[in-house]
This record gives C-alpha cells, structure tokens and sequence, in this order.
C-alpha cells in the first residue's frame, strides 16, 4: 500500500514542527554566590520568575503538542508524522531536565550561603568569653543546622577517619603520631557538608603523614 505524503507546503511547516532550537532559560547563569546582599531579594524573585516561566512553556508545549498530532494526522507521510513526534517529546524532555537541575543548581547555591554563614557562626563562638552570649549564637546555630538537615543537608564527619579525597581536600600535612594515625584526617580548617548521598561542599582538613 502507497504511502500518503505531505500536502503542508515549506511556509506553513511550521504550523507542524516544534522548533527544538529554542532551549529554556539557562539557570547555570544564576549564581546566588556572586549575588551582592541587596540584590539577594531580587534574586529570590529571579528565580521564582523563572520557574513560572517554565511552566507556561511546558504548558503551552503539551497544547502545542496536541495541535501538532491533530494537524499532522492524514496530512504527512507515516515517516514525516512520527519524525515530528518524535521531536516534540524530546523537546518537552529537555525543557523539563532543565527546569528541575535548574531548581536544583538554584537550590544548592542558598544552601551553600547557609554553610557559609555557619563558618561565621563557628569563628564568633570561639571568640566570645561570655558564655551566656556563646549561648545564644549557639542556639542561632542548631537552628541553621536544623534548618539544613530539612533539605538533607549534613555535616561530613572525617576527623580522625581516613583521608578520602572525594570528600576530604588537604591542604596541610602533620606527623602522624602513631602508624595507625598515617593517612588520617588530624585537623580540619573548614567543615564539609553532603547533601543528601552527594557532596556539597568538601572539608578542608590536615593529614597526617
């Protein structure tokens, strides 16, 4: 049996094709980091703009998409049809892998800035005689670390464990005191933190050697 072809000439093809040159908004340009501290509202706003925009493009894809599979039934080649299917739907795929790394880059970005401020919140403790005062940043700080074990957001545990350079940077060496102690985590100068099973930011430590 004969194939049927296409009666839709080349100007009115794209009244068919969904055009998947047009990628959705890139997020890895959004840096929450490199944000100044007034602009960080607006930030916020950026974001939340963004994934409203994502979502009526998804929305007005999957119309697009029911448009495209009404307009393209009995007026293209079996070929052709499946071809702009086909298209479509890895389209939509791609729009929605990136809406969610997109949230997800977004996310990791704050939750980084909280780590850092915890940084702080470690230097002030140690620095404060008043231990009514030591106190009270310290409740301030379970708080932020409560706040960051609701996203999964964890401390690494590594001193006295053994180096691991996927969780661990070294950045300074140390006698080891014992053969046991060689090629483990002796001091740490900055505190690391998984999110979830993956890393988020990784412990500076001393090893000993």
């Amino acid at each position: 049996m004969a194939k049927k072809h296409s009666n839709i000439d080349v100007e009115n093809i794209e009244d068919v094709v969904v055009d998947s040159g047009n990628n959705p908004p890139d997020f890895s340009k959004i840096s929450y980091a490199t944000t100044p501290d007034d602009k960080k509202e607006e930030f916020f706003d950026s974001m939340k703009d963004a994934n409203v925009a994502l979502m009526k493009m998804l929305t007005e894809m999957e119309k697009r998409g029911v448009e495209l599979q009404e307009k393209a039934a009995g007026k293209v080649s079996d070929d052709t049809y499946m071809r702009l299917v086909a298209d479509y739907e890895n389209y939509k795929r791609r729009a929605s892998t990136s809406r969610s790394e997109g949230y997800i880059d977004g996310q990791n970005e704050v939750l980084s800035s909280i780590v850092e401020t915890l940084d702080n919140l470690d230097r002030a403790i140690s620095m404060i005689a008043d231990e009514s005062i030591a106190g009270g940043v310290k409740m301030i700080q379970k708080q932020l670390i409560d706040k960051l074990a609701h996203f999964g957001v964890t401390e690494i545990d590594c001193l006295g464990k053994p180096f691991d350079p996927e969780f661990h940077n070294a950045v300074m060496q140390g006698e080891a005191e014992s053969p046991e102690q060689s090629d483990t985590v002796i001091e740490v100068f900055q505190k690391g933190y998984y999110k979830g099973n993956k890393v988020l930011r990784h412990s500076f430590v001393k090893v000993a050697v």
